[in-house]
């Protein structure tokens, strides 16, 4: 039977030491009710696995992402971003004092969080521990954003409230240019752009979701057929489909890539659903790593193996890798790297259900502009009782450069991180 269980929440106001956080279960739906401020879990099949009332805590939410770390951020009207933990533990952690109106927040390739602003017409880019790195929008027509996307190529996305239309940026912050001004939205919410997928608008007031192309035209819309009733959040699922949340109708709808409706999952819970943020649990493998990954004093390559977490979005075609070295006398990971966290996005392949793929990446962090890593996985996967793929392992190989003679490291997962 699913757990109905409402967890009472100490809210911290800053991060503390503690025993490491439970993590969020691989694929879990994570979706926030604005008609009662509850944060609720769901499996991939619509059932409820667990609720967090938030009254009085976080209030309204209207942005989540999970970030390479298993918590998911939650940004909230209250004027915060919140990290959340499993087992109920939260911490107020980004943008106290600074943040007005925060409606949505993405996370990108080095792990930065970027906050949509409503109240200050802008995005704010924290690091994970909450250090201000940037604002973006001065100098351009932001006007009231109301979504935020990351694109793997170091774009971002960003909706436009007062223009219904998105306005791209680069992730150093310089305005870049506008999409479907001429589109016809008629009050633009979220914006998604997956990995090689089209820019998804959520058009709130006309019930619909429009596909944008590269150039801002139009490539097709969802909800034609009238069945999404206030569109609010639209995110690339495990199985590679949109799935988005229809506030008013209290579901949870799936499209394939053919346009045509999959699933319509009932989110009515008590007697209260409006289905608002959504955010998809990743999985988070330990891994090892053995190969050409350190330098010694004399510049020498060290070859060496490392612990790593290996954080995985299978529909979105994305990957973090986080390099673990306690050696401190082996050589220094950012001669080699640059960091620490490495993001990785695109492929040749998708994954697909009970197949194993192989998806390559590429690293869109500002440490390797010119010659970045790649990283090719083999899954081994198979599909829950919806359908979705559920990841069982890896294994494949790190390049520390893009051309034939590049140095590789070999890299297997060792479990599930729980």
């Amino acid at each position: 039977m699913p757990r109905n269980t409402v967890r009472t929440l100490a809210v911290f106001l800053s991060l503390v030491a503690a025993a490491p956080a439970q993590q969020f279960e691989p694929g879990v739906l994570a979706v926030t009710d604005v008609g009662v401020n509850a944060l609720r879990l769901f499996d991939s099949s619509g059932a409820l696995l667990d609720e967090v009332q938030t009254e009085g805590a976080i209030g309204f939410v209207a942005g989540a992402a999970f970030g390479p770390d298993g918590r998911l951020y939650l940004a909230s009207g209250g004027g915060e971003v919140y990290a959340v933990s499993r087992d109920g533990g939260f911490a107020a952690v980004i943008g106290a004092g600074t943040l007005t109106s925060p409606v949505d927040v993405a996370v990108g390739p080095d792990g930065e969080l970027y906050v949509a602003d409503a109240g200050a017409d802008r995005v704010f880019v924290f690091d994970a521990q909450g250090v201000l790195l940037d604002e973006i929008g001065a100098g351009s027509p932001l006007d009231g954003p109301s979504g935020v996307a990351v694109f793997p190529e170091g774009v971002l996305a960003v909706g436009n409230s007062a223009s219904n239309s998105v306005l791209r940026f680069s992730l150093a912050g310089q305005y870049l240019d506008e999409l479907g001004a001429a589109a016809g939205i008629g009050e633009i919410g979220d914006v998604d752009w997956p990995r090689d997928a089209p820019i998804f608008v959520c058009d709130f007031a006309g019930d619909r979701v429009l596909a944008l192309g590269g150039g801002g035209d139009v490539l097709f819309t969802l909800g034609d057929d009238g069945e999404l009733d206030g569109p609010a959040n639209a995110t690339r699922g495990p199985d590679g489909h949109l799935w988005v949340t229809s506030r008013h109708g209290g579901e949870l709808l799936v499209y394939a890539w053919d346009n045509t409706l999959v699933r319509r999952l009932d989110l009515a819970v008590a007697g209260s659903a409006a289905p608002h943020a959504l955010a998809v649990a990743p999985w988070r493998f330990r891994a090892r790593l053995k190969g050409p990954l350190g330098v010694e004093n004399e510049g020498a390559t060290l070859h060496k193996e490392l612990d790593a977490t290996l954080v995985a979005q299978p529909g979105r075609g994305s990957a973090w890798l986080r390099l673990h070295d306690d050696d401190a006398d082996a050589g220094d990971l950012a001669s080699t790297f640059g960091a620490t966290l490495l993001g990785f996005s695109g492929g040749e392949h998708e994954l697909h259900g009970g197949q194993q793929r192989h998806w390559l990446g590429y690293h869109a962090g500002s440490g390797f502009q010119d010659d970045p890593p790649t990283l090719g996985l083999r899954w081994k996967a198979g599909l829950d009782k919806a359908g979705v793929p559920v990841l069982k392992s890896a294994r494949g190989t790190l390049h520390l450069g893009q051309d034939s003679t590049s140095a590789v490291a070999e890299l297997r997962t060792t479990g599930l991180l729980k």
